[in-house]
């Protein structure tokens, strides 16, 4: 089988640096991401059903419709909280409270009820340091 080539990087740089570059941006690494794993899947032999499938969660269509979308989202969005979130504050120590309340409602925002439960329940270590104002932001919410 012949090897697809594949790009193997989206710089940031490539895009204004403001927040229509920055949402541009992130909107074609949806679509890089997709094709990305699209073609290596087909390397490896992968059914086209599976890579199409693959695709379509990765490239986020139809998020809180698409079950994979949804749990690749829940995913994502899990492992930000628990492990990046407080890694992300320490760089960005110019939010305000109202700026970090958006972030979290945001990020809640996307998640499915499912993942909703499973963070009210205990199931991630929220960052001890946020955990107030994320409590803040749900409450509100």
């Amino acid at each position: 089988m012949p090897r697809i080539p594949i790009p193997r990087k989206s710089p940031r740089s490539d895009y204004p640096m403001d927040r229509n570059g920055y949402l541009q941006w992130r909107t074609h690494l949806y679509k890089f991401h997709a094709e990305t794993a699209a073609a290596l899947m087909a390397q490896a032999g992968c059914a086209a059903e599976d890579i199409e499938r693959v695709k379509q969660a990765v490239g986020k269509r139809a998020l809180k419709v698409n079950r994979d979308t949804q749990l690749l989202e829940d995913v994502a969005a899990l492992t930000f909280i628990e492990h990046y979130m407080l890694d992300f504050a320490g760089k960005h120590p110019e939010y305000d409270e109202a700026k970090w309340i958006d972030i979290v409602r945001k990020t809640w925002k996307k998640m499915s009820e499912r993942a909703h439960q499973f963070v009210l329940s205990g199931g991630i270590t929220l960052p001890e340091p946020l955990r107030p104002l994320i409590q803040k932001a749900l409450a509100e919410n």
